[in-house]
């Protein structure tokens, strides 16, 4: 497909998704040959999933009620050979981005083509040195293929290395993918005897997991949006701001939450004359 061709494809899919202050033209369009995430010819959905990702960042900024000039400094993580990298490069021309990434030729094409920073990773995610604090921070698809233990370190080291106020948005294979293995739609690269304790595990506990063949720590996870939502409740400097089934690809569920203890409340003038207006004490709306 030639660029022309792309850049139409690229308005015809933003129609869907109504990204009004995204200006197509300014998407790099150079797709690596090693991108695994690519199959040849099939433009439209490697696409539509670069805008799906940035259609769940910016509805992530509206919940926070940010804008995103305020967004300085950027982590996609993680991010492949740049599928969403593209879109939030072209969304957030003014930020630095840093791609975050286990496989460092995919970190290298992402250096030279979209001029980012670098993060490599480390598979413990603990053991993560914090260089730099993100005003945002965006994980596509990474805590999918992980299990309870590396999820917790995942969502640690990304409270760790956000700025305070600043925006995590993640996403969870939820109630979605469980109708996909239900139904045998989509097995996941699993064989069928394989999502049984995977789904076993989901309904006792709300996380289930298996591993890949051949793998001792990635593989498959299904996530309940109520096990998500009960382990954030757990740190009282986690805000949540977003819980949006399916809205990643048509598929994966979304998840945002604030770097801001829960019990800071945002000073608003009009809130403040309002309860003098009626004379209420301000310690019942304060903490």
């Amino acid at each position: 497909m030639e660029d022309a061709e792309k850049f139409e494809l690229l308005r015809e899919l933003n129609k869907i998704y109504e990204i009004e202050d995204l200006e197509t033209s300014a998407v790099d369009l150079e797709i690596s040959r090693e991108d695994t995430m690519f199959v040849e010819g099939n433009e439209d959905h490697y696409f539509h999933v670069g805008l799906s990702a940035l259609k769940c960042i910016s509805m992530s900024l509206s919940c926070a009620q940010r804008d995103k000039s305020e967004m300085k400094n950027i982590l996609d993580f993680p991010s492949g050979w740049g599928r969403e990298l593209r879109f939030i490069k072209a969304y957030f021309p003014d930020a630095e981005i840093t791609a975050g990434e286990i496989e460092e030729k995919a970190l290298r094409f992402c250096r030279d083509q979209f001029h980012a920073g670098t993060l490599l990773s480390d598979n413990d995610f603990s053991h993560m040195p914090i260089t730099e604090k993100y005003d945002l921070i965006w994980c596509g698809s990474l805590m999918t293929h992980l299990n309870e233990n590396k999820a917790k370190k995942l969502l640690g080291f990304f409270f760790s290395a956000l700025n305070k106020d600043g925006i995590l948005c993640f996403t969870t294979h939820g109630r979605y993918s469980k109708y996909l293995l239900d139904t045998e739609k989509y097995l996941y690269d699993l064989e069928k005897a394989e999502t049984g304790p995977l789904k076993r595990q989901y309904e006792a506990t709300g996380y289930g997991y298996v591993n890949y063949k051949g793998s001792n720590d990635y593989g498959v996870s299904i996530i309940k949006p109520s096990w998500i939502i009960g382990l954030l409740e757990k740190n009282e400097d986690w805000e949540i701001i977003l819980c949006n089934e399916k809205s990643y690809d048509n598929h994966q569920d979304v998840v945002a939450c604030l770097k801001r203890p829960v019990s800071d409340i945002p000073r608003r003038p009009w809130f403040d004359r309002w309860i003098a207006q009626r004379k209420c004490p301000k310690s019942l709306y304060d903490p």
